[in-house]
């Protein structure tokens, strides 16, 4: 549970700092849409400013 509203919990800036993972795949991409912590509200960024701003991980979720 993240204390976020449902279809709207952001990668970053979450109200409890939770492990974020992103598939590796995530990095072919030049730009990235996520929520922006409201429903129906997105921001694009780079993959690997995504990544950072989550202090978050890669990996092969898929395996």
């Amino acid at each position: 549970m993240t204390a976020e509203a449902a279809a709207a919990a952001p990668p970053i800036g979450m109200k409890k700092a939770l492990p974020t993972w992103f598939h590796e795949s995530i990095m072919l991409y030049d730009h990235v849409y996520c929520s922006a912590g409201l429903r129906g509200l997105q921001f694009r960024l780079a993959p690997q400013d995504l990544v950072r701003a989550a202090h978050g991980r890669l990996a092969d979720l898929i395996a």
